[in-house]
């Protein structure tokens, strides 16, 4: 699918963008040949009006053109569309001034939007977009390579997104500080016990011809997603186009700029004054962990006695196991750099009983003293 930008300025037609509900047209000069090329296609309308001394801009909506008509010497493109939520102003925004770049600040009129980043923007802030397609055979994979579908209707974000983060995060183990490139995440989806029941599901749903372009496009989406904002996912990935479409590896931080161990750092146990002095602990770390211990079944077990909420409470479907620190912070006299390696996962009793050693147990210890067999 090819996608168009459409510019109407209030002050040099002398009104505004006319609202009428899902119908959108707009008039053109172009040669009726281009014109007709946006017909199936996707046609995103800015309208631009002049406020004090600048000119401010916003996105009325996109549309998908079925008819081209011959109006008194002017060709109208008219189609039926999706209404942005509310009055988008998209001036300043990042990714607008590549797109006033790229079309001469709107002088080519109705003309083809070519920069990918630009394409995934859009198509974040108007979800409904994607019902606009007029066949099946719509390419919707490769976020970078034209557009990134918007997947709402297939997958959840709290189905997709952890399950892309944690495979992003295990191969990263394997291959420390490379870019996890796009379709190796959706051999990692395909390949992985949850995400390959994700993607049938998804398909049950929706139009998607293999399991690989639904798989494609859920990553499309983990990137759309980040892109415009709306993904808290960002904190936890760095990320470079790797042939077109986004590559992701862990994020580091530091007390000062970067360290070099290729898994998610964080800072914890600040001292902060509330009332006293406590320790500050870090939970997006804590989440993090959740996510990447996961098995295939997306269950938790604690590495000390294996116990697992969901053999235990037949139809349970909660979270009860806790996040362990194997270095007590509460002993810890300034800020302790900690890394998923750092971090363990057990059930509540377990915690409680390894925090009443002293000095402090590993949970190998733990485990060998207390729960061998026999």
């Amino acid at each position: 699918m090819d996608h168009y930008i459409a510019y109407h300025s209030v002050d040099l037609m002398g009104r505004e963008y006319p609202d009428a509900g899902n119908d959108f047209g707009h008039y053109s000069r172009k040669p009726e040949s281009f014109l007709r090329k946006t017909i199936g296609n996707l046609v995103w309308v800015v309208v631009g009006k002049r406020k004090g001394k600048h000119t401010r801009y916003r996105l009325a909506g996109v549309y998908s053109p079925d008819r081209v008509n011959d109006e008194e010497g002017d060709w109208l493109v008219q189609g039926r569309g999706v209404r942005a939520a509310a009055e988008v102003d998209v001036t300043d925004l990042p990714w607008f001034a590549a797109l006033f770049r790229e079309q001469n600040q709107f002088s080519f009129g109705m003309n083809r939007i070519r920069n990918p980043e630009v394409i995934e923007a859009l198509t974040g802030l108007v979800p409904g977009y994607a019902g606009l397609a007029s066949d099946d055979s719509t390419p919707r994979h490769r976020e970078g390579s034209g557009t990134a579908a918007s997947s709402e209707s297939s997958f959840t974000y709290d189905e997709a997104f952890p399950l892309i983060a944690r495979l992003i995060m295990l191969a990263a183990k394997a291959e420390p500080g490379r870019f996890i490139p796009h379709d190796a995440i959706v051999d990692l989806i395909l390949a992985d016990g949850r995400g390959a029941e994700i993607v049938v599901e998804a398909r049950s749903r929706s139009s998607w011809t293999d399991d690989r372009d639904a798989a494609s496009n859920m990553v499309a989406w983990f990137s759309q997603q980040i892109s415009v904002g709306r993904s808290e996912w960002l904190q936890f990935f760095e990320r470079e186009r790797v042939d077109g479409a986004w590559a992701y590896r862990p994020a580091v931080a530091a007390v000062v700029g970067r360290v070099p161990d290729p898994d998610i750092a964080v800072i914890e146990g600040e001292p902060r004054m509330l009332f006293h002095l406590r320790r500050e602990r870090e939970p997006r770390i804590a989440d993090a962990k959740r996510t990447t211990a996961r098995n295939q079944a997306g269950e938790l077990e604690c590495e000390a006695c294996g116990f697992v909420a969901q053999h235990a409470y037949l139809g349970f479907g909660g979270d009860v196991a806790e996040v362990h620190h194997r270095r007590a912070l509460a002993q810890a006299t300034g800020p302790v750099q900690t890394t998923l390696d750092d971090l363990a996962i057990l059930c509540a009793n377990c915690h409680r009983a390894i925090h009443q050693t002293h000095p402090l147990m590993s949970v190998e210890e733990f485990r060998e003293r207390f729960l061998r067999a026999g």
